[in-house]
This record gives structure tokens, sequence and C-alpha cells, in this order.
């Protein structure tokens, strides 16, 4: 029987090189992962918040029943910050169905009919 005293770190390393090597790997492969998870996490976070500053954001709607005139539309983009842009569109129901079919007009005037909505109340 051997004595377990005897044993030397370097025949260790060397007879089971395959199993050190797989927890070494598993290991820096796990640190490198964490660290990345880390650094990301920060600058991401500078950078989310500093694009409310630096980037326009869309956040407002304006919905009007009839087209209005350009001297109120150019008064509202001169009054402030803002562009606006036209948006034509209009839902036709189907029949026999709870399905609305949203119509949009392109620049040229045509219509194009991009989707089928079904209406939120309807839930399958």
């Amino acid at each position: 029987m051997k004595n377990p005293l005897n044993k030397r770190i370097i025949r260790e390393f060397r007879h089971d090189i395959g199993k050190y090597l797989v927890i070494f790997l598993f290991m820096l492969l796990l640190i490198s992962l964490v660290s990345g998870f880390l650094v990301v996490d920060n600058s991401f976070a500078e950078i989310y918040n500093n694009g409310f500053v630096d980037q326009k954001i869309e956040d407002g709607q304006l919905s009007l029943d009839r087209e209005a005139p350009d001297t109120v539309l150019t008064t509202l983009e001169e009054s402030g910050d803002i562009s606006i842009y036209p948006l034509y569109y209009f839902e036709e129901n189907l029949q026999n169905s709870e399905k609305n079919i949203r119509v949009y007009s392109t620049e040229r005037g045509e219509f194009v009919v991009p989707d089928v909505w079904r209406n939120a109340c309807c839930r399958e």
C-alpha cells in the first residue's frame, strides 16, 4: 500500500492533467464571464441614461379627426423643439368578425394593408 504522504504534486498534475486543465478552463471562463457582465452593466447604464439627453426620443402622439392646416402645424413646430410627421390611416371593421383592418396611406397616395389586428377585448 502506498503512503499518501509521499505523493508529489508535480507527479499528480502530470498524472491527472486533463482533470486540472478542465477545472482551470472552467474557472477562467466563469471569471471572464462575470467580470464582463460587471463591466458592461456599468457602462451600459451610463450610455442608457445619457441617451435621453443626447438623442431625440419620441414621446408623444397627436391625433386629429381631419387634416390640420399648414399654419397650425408650423406654429406647433416653431413653438417648441418638436417635429410633426403625418401618418394617415383609417380602420375598417371586418364583417362577421371581431377584427379590424388598419389601412395606411403612403406618400404617393397609395394605400397599403400591413396587418390585421384583433380587438383588445377579444382574448383567445
